[in-house]
């Protein structure tokens, strides 16, 4: 049976196995009831052991790719210093060289350098303003009893697995 199902299950044979006048619980109902009590703590327990496990195959793959993701950016450094010793010491500028395995060449781009920040004009087609809500400061204000308009403080039960 499904956890699901013991939860509706046991909701039906309290409503079923009560007197409604009374509210008294008959003998096997309240039997049947720890039976089903019995597995749903059971279901739940076992879901939660799942979870359990799945969150330390996720922290084993997570430190994995940390480690795998370190190595790249140190092969990705040592390709890098290689390349600008190519390009400052080894090649001339334009020369190109090619075998059956590799080839090398310079190819032209451009970029835009800013001098100096304070100099350019304030047109607003070339400065970018991000502008977002400070949660932080937010949240601040709303402990100290200050409102808010637009934002609430919001109380939160996480469920906690270990």
């Amino acid at each position: 049976m499904r956890l699901f199902e013991i939860q509706d299950e046991i909701e039906v044979l309290l409503a079923e196995g009560s007197d409604p006048e009374t509210g008294e619980i008959a003998q096997q109902t309240l039997e049947a009831l720890a039976v089903l009590e019995g597995a749903r703590e059971r279901k739940i327990l076992d879901l939660a052991c799942y979870v359990r496990g799945e969150v330390s195959e996720a922290e084993a793959v997570a430190e994995q790719a940390k480690r795998l993701q370190e190595r790249a950016q140190r092969h990705q450094r040592r390709a890098d210093r290689l390349a600008r010793f190519l390009e400052e010491r080894i090649l001339g500028r334009g020369e190109k060289l090619r075998d059956e395995r590799v080839e090398v060449s310079w190819r032209k781009s451009s970029a835009v350098v800013i001098e100096d920040e304070l100099a350019l004009p304030m047109d607003p087609a070339l400065w970018r303003i991000r502008q977002e809500p400070d949660r932080s400061g937010i949240s601040k204000r709303l402990k100290a009893g200050e409102p808010v308009s637009g934002a609430r403080l919001e109380e939160r039960l996480h469920l906690q697995i270990r």
